[in-house]
């Protein structure tokens, strides 16, 4: 979508990105086939299936929680059904769990589209991407530095589909593979000891090749990429001192919504406390 966005403002000559990230994302969509379990969706037979799913039906959280669950069976559902269930261990506080429990639904319109532009795989053929009926501009033209993260033991969004993309954007992308897996890549705060990563300046070889010659870096990639934006920013300014503008009605509004849960809080704590003698 943020691709789209860009080339459709190249495309009308605006200069609206001055830079661009991307996380985990593979613009080559037929990159997704090479994955275990997630590419098996790419099938044409399985795509045929989809296309019978009501439009008024919404696929629910737990669905997609179940979904992403069988892409990694031994992990996501044997490992706590045995350490959980069997053994009557209790799953370590992870922020990453937290994270995974944090469900999102989606519109089966939204499905479809998607596994429309999955077949369709627009990026890779200049001019086959339209954004409100303008063709957008080949992406390797866009004149602004990007970005591109890839995670190593990624099985959603193998990391040579994300290698892929940089190389789809040209030389003024920089590509960065972080040594974890797709939600330990994007959260992945400085301090942690297992924390690594690989640099290399080159794209042209192949995936393998690649990481053959590629630096390996101890830490978090979040320092390098906070370099990489500062070269490429102006100077700090001063935070404001509030956040937001209260005038608006979209700030009423919230500040209405706060006040009536406030209030909501306040009357339940005054109901469970027990009655004065």
């Amino acid at each position: 979508m943020l691709l789209s966005l860009a080339g459709y403002y190249a495309a009308h000559g605006q200069r609206k990105i001055g830079s661009l990230a991307l996380m985990v994302s593979p613009l080559d969509t037929m990159g997704m086939a090479q994955a275990k379990g997630i590419g098996d969706f790419m099938d044409p037979e399985v795509t045929k299936i989809t296309k019978h799913i009501p439009k008024n039906d919404r696929i629910s959280a737990n669905e997609f929680t179940l979904l992403f669950a069988m892409l990694r069976p031994n992990d996501l559902i044997w490992n706590y059904w045995i350490n959980n269930y069997l053994m009557g261990n209790q799953p370590p506080a992870f922020d990453v769990l937290y994270w995974n429990a944090d469900g999102t639904g989606m519109t089966a319109q939204y499905n479809k589209d998607f596994s429309a532009f999955s077949d369709a795989n627009p990026l890779v053929t200049p001019g086959a991407m339209t954004v409100k009926g303008t063709p957008i501009a080949d992406v390797a033209s866009l004149d602004f530095d990007s970005y591109v993260v890839g995670a190593l033991t990624d099985h959603i969004c193998v990391w040579p589909a994300v290698y892929r993309s940089a190389q789809m954007l040209g030389e003024r992308s920089q590509f960065v593979l972080s040594g974890s897996g797709h939600v330990q890549t994007i959260v992945s705060p400085p301090g942690n000891a297992k924390s690594h990563y690989f640099i290399n300046p080159t794209k042209s070889a192949a995936p393998d090749e690649w990481l053959k010659t590629a630096t390996k870096v101890q830490g978090s990639w979040w320092d390098h990429i906070i370099a990489w934006w500062t070269e490429r920013s102006g100077p700090l300014v001063a935070a404001p001192k509030r956040t937001g503008e209260r005038t608006t009605p979209a700030a009423r509004q919230s500040s209405r919504h706060l006040r009536i849960r406030e209030s909501f809080l306040n009357a339940q704590q005054c109901a469970d406390r027990p009655p004065r003698s």
